[in-house]
């Protein structure tokens, strides 16, 4: 595991957590998902994801959480290490067949990912 370990302290959790974010943030969308930056003061980046059951099944949303936090966690270093990012998977994803939805590759996440949080800086 080593360096990249996604550990908890890395991760939005709580509830007023997500709050603080969306009321305090810049948003950045693409087709794929919205991204809310905001301050932490903690001197790490921080991740949220958050995907409405409207998308799929359980299967596809925990899928798509994954490659997000994969995302996150290889490019980490590349990221403002001061800041929160909240992913919300857009609810267009919703119209999509499941097979649809699990050709999103991991480096297609990676690269819309990074290009919103290219912005936020």
């Amino acid at each position: 595991m080593g360096k990249n370990y996604f550990k908890k302290t890395a991760k939005l959790v709580k509830n007023r957590e997500f709050r603080d974010v969306l009321s305090n943030s810049h948003s950045y969308k693409n087709d794929i998902i919205t991204l809310h930056i905001a301050k932490n003061g903690l001197f790490k980046p921080r991740l949220g994801v958050s995907i409405s059951r409207k998308v799929g099944s359980a299967i596809v949303r925990n899928r798509l959480k994954r490659l997000i936090r994969e995302a996150f966690r290889q490019n980490r270093s590349d990221l403002a290490p001061n800041y929160d990012y909240l992913v919300i998977f857009s609810r267009k994803l919703a119209g999509k067949s499941k097979s649809e939805l699990m050709k999103i590759t991991f480096s297609e996440i990676t690269d819309k990912f990074l290009a919103l949080a290219a912005k936020g800086k």
